[in-house]
């Protein structure tokens, strides 16, 4: 217990002879709270009533007392809690009691002091002194506030919720309390489906809310209401109160062997209180009847022995059980039980087949009914459709019907239709359950073509390393040629396959080797679409093979040109002459590109110059002599370069329009290729996206000086005339492209040379 002076009053005496003496009344409060009574809404305080010395007194001091003479009273919250005469005070020196603060207690004690209805209370109080004359009389009184009591609310009852629509829910609830337990907020709560309690909302004191949800839910709230002491509990959960159920997806409908038809789909509802409804259409969905209502759990239904002679078309939905809010209808596709099937489609065929081959025509059964194939029958006319001739019905699932090569002659027009049957057994183009018979189609029966192979005749030696093919062509109705297909092989190997639409020369990019063994195989095309039987000649190769040249390689620095100097010695024996040269060249190991192809040799010697080699790195050049029949011999060189100073530019034809600059030469390389950045929610970071595009610049600077590389003039009229350029610097970089640039004079003597070089095709 902790006591607390919440509340005094003090007075002095109005005695003359006594001075120095007052009476004082006290309220005191215990801090603990232990003295409060929250559900009686009381409290007890404590009071004190005394009389106190202020002050020391030098008159009289000995007889500063009285016996008996006196009365006192004390009222505390309107009611008299002391009250006493006879009376006696005693402030002597001689009894001690004359220093300053001395207290003589007249009264004290608890008194239990109910507050209002709302919990507040103003306290009044007072005390009287009735003395003799010598210290006099007084009253004192006052009044204090005490602290609110407050208890929790009392725990709402009564709560009710009220579907509005599928966004809103009306929540209300009862709520009584005492004055001094009223709330400052109520605490809602909700469940769906099942789930755990969670926060809904918080509001002022009230006795209903709306509150937003969704669709497809089943919804509970409890209330609670709360104030400065505290909660109430929760409120009984409200009986749920449901919004409208998910549609079910996937639905699905099949019959099956006995006829009956299954339906299914996935449900979608969130809670349990719901059942499906289903219904059905006899007439593709113009009017419905009811068929079943199944619970919640159930995802399929058997419609069992529906009527075969009608279609059957279903709708679902889903329904809550408390309520009668339902889901919007999903609708089936339509079931045809049994039912003739429509006519077959027979694809496009060739209008031209082999008489000699079998003929198959193939057609695709169109159920209504999704029933598959049981039968077909053919009906076939030799004469455009006039008369037909019927073929028997044949029980089989097989889409297809087979002609035995050999059955009609050339020239023949045959015209086939077909019919099927399902499991239907009435109705259609028999009575008895057929389909419609399908669209005609024709095919002309032809002789096959027939090709040879003319050269290499088969078990001829050929004489030559290049392969000329001659091929020979006949049809006996008359039909041309169109094109064949030559492929040349060795042993399991195919070397080469080319298609031709020549007969008297094809020529195979394959060279065949001396003393080599290969195959041709040709089929040809005629114009009637029809392929002729594989014609096959085997052959083996014999050839001189030709002289090989002389090879000398020199680079010429002030042009940045190699000069290969060739000779072409005559041929000794078991060589033949050479005819024609080809000369390719090879940079770092890189592709081979032509410098000179198949150049006739007319003279002993030749002097073929390169333009556009490296300036430094290797160029290994290939010297390829070839004889009058095709055989070739091959001789490599290597260049190796090393230049350190100049750089070229080369234009027009051969690119042998050459310019050369060197002094002071700096240059760089601007690399570069397409990308677009594009800036996506969700990612910290742009993607970036590359494109085929690529971009390559050279730029450089040199000083031309005078008698060093070309003159300034030589290159200004350069840049004038410049196509696509061939750049080569001492990096080892060539590159192909457009050149611009400028010519400078910093000083009379020396003049700056700047370009730019973009790779281009």
């Amino acid at each position: 217990m902790t006591l607390v002076q919440i509340a005094s009053q003090e007075l002095a005496l109005s005695g003359n002879n006594y001075p120095g003496v007052a009476l004082r009344a006290t309220i005191w409060r215990d801090n603990s709270g232990s003295g409060v009574d929250a559900a009686a809404n009381e409290e007890d305080v404590y009071a004190k009533v005394m009389l106190i010395k202020r002050g020391p007194s030098s008159a009289g001091t000995s007889s500063y007392n009285a016996n008996g003479v006196c009365s006192a009273s004390a009222v505390v919250n309107g009611s008299t809690r002391y009250s006493s005469g006879g009376l006696s005070y005693d402030f002597r020196s001689s009894s001690g009691r004359n220093e300053t603060d001395t207290v003589q207690m007249l009264w004290e004690g608890w008194v239990a002091v109910p507050h209002a209805s709302d919990g507040r209370k103003t306290l009044n109080y007072s005390a009287q002194w009735v003395g003799d004359s010598n210290l006099g009389s007084r009253s004192v009184s006052g009044s204090v506030s005490l602290p609110r009591i407050t208890v929790a609310p009392n725990t709402p009852t009564a709560t009710v919720a009220t579907r509005v629509s599928d966004s809103e829910v009306t929540v209300g609830w009862a709520q009584t309390n005492p004055g001094h337990g009223t709330p400052t907020s109520n605490r809602i709560e909700r469940r769906i489906n099942g789930g755990a309690w969670a926060d809904a909302s918080t509001v002022s004191p009230t006795t209903s809310v709306s509150l937003s949800c969704s669709s497809n839910q089943r919804l509970e709230y409890r209330v609670r209401a709360t104030n400065g002491a505290g909660a109430s509990a929760w409120s009984a959960a409200s009986a749920p109160v449901f919004t409208t159920p998910a549609l079910p997806t996937a639905f699905t409908v099949a019959k099956d062997a006995a006829l009956d038809i299954n339906l299914a789909w996935t449900p979608n509802v969130g809670y349990t209180e719901h059942e499906h409804v289903i219904e059905w259409s006899g007439d593709g969905g113009s009017t419905w009847a009811p068929l079943a209502t199944v619970p919640a759990g159930t995802s399929t239904f058997k419609h069992a022995d529906p009527d075969p002679a009608e279609t059957h078309t279903y709708q679902v939905r889903a329904r809550a059980t408390s309520g009668g809010l339902a889901s919007e209808w999903v609708r089936s596709a339509t079931v045809q039980l049994l039912a003739p099937p429509n006519k077959p489609t027979i694809p496009t065929i060739d209008a031209y087949q082999s008489k000699s081959d079998d003929f198959v025509l193939s057609w695709s059964h169109n159920p209504v009914d999704t029933t598959p194939q049981s039968a077909y029958q053919m009906q076939s006319s030799t004469d455009g459709g006039a008369t037909w001739a019927t073929g028997e019905k044949t029980a089989t699932p097989t889409s297809a019907y087979t002609v035995a090569g050999g059955t009609h002659d050339a020239e023949v027009a045959l015209t086939l239709r077909v019919r099927t049957w399902g499991q239907a057994t009435s109705g259609g183009s028999d009575e008895m359950g057929a389909s419609p018979w399908s669209d005609p189609e024709t095919v002309t029966f032809k002789t096959r073509p027939v090709v040879t192979i003319d050269r290499p005749a088969d078990g001829e030696t050929w004489l030559e390393a290049e392969l000329d093919v001659a091929l020979g062509f006949t049809q006996s109705e008359g039909a041309t040629f169109v094109r064949a297909v030559v492929t040349l092989m060795q042993g399991e190997a195919v070397l080469e396959q080319i298609l031709t639409t020549t007969l008297a020369s094809t020529k195979l990019a394959t060279r065949v080797l001396d003393g080599g063994s290969y195959m041709l195989r040709v089929t040809a095309l005629d114009s009637n679409g029809l392929s002729s039987v594989a014609a096959v000649a085997d052959f083996d190769v014999a050839y001189t093979l030709p002289v090989a040249a002389g090879v000398g390689v020199t680079y010429l620095r002030e042009s940045g040109v190699a000069q290969l100097d060739l000779a072409f010695p005559d041929p000794d024996e078991g060589e033949a002459a050479a005819a024609r040269v080809t000369v390719t060249r090879a940079i770092d190991g890189g592709r081979e590109e032509t410098v000179i192809a198949n150049y006739p040799i007319d003279d002993p010697t030749l002097t073929v110059l390169d333009t556009t080699p490296t300036i430094h790195g290797a160029n290994s050049y290939r010297v390829r002599t070839i004889s009058a029949d095709g055989a070739v011999a091959d001789i490599v060189e290597l260049l190796e370069t090393t230049e350190e100073w100049y750089a070229f530019l080369s234009t027009g034809e051969g690119f042998a329009r050459i310019v050369s600059f060197h002094g002071n030469l700096k240059f760089d390389s601007s690399p570069s290729r397409a990308v677009a950045l594009v800036v996506t929610a969700g990612r910290r970071n742009p993607i970036a996206l590359f494109g085929e595009n690529r971009s390559l610049v050279v730029s450089g600077s040199a000083s031309l000086a005078p008698g060093v590389g070309s003159a300034p003039k030589e290159i200004d009229e350069f840049l004038l005339d410049a196509e696509i350029v061939c750049y080569r610097d001492p990096s080892g970089r060539r590159i192909f492209g457009a050149v611009s640039g400028s010519v400078s004079s910093p000083s009379s003597r020396v003049q700056e040379f700047r370009y730019r070089v973009t790779e281009a095709s």
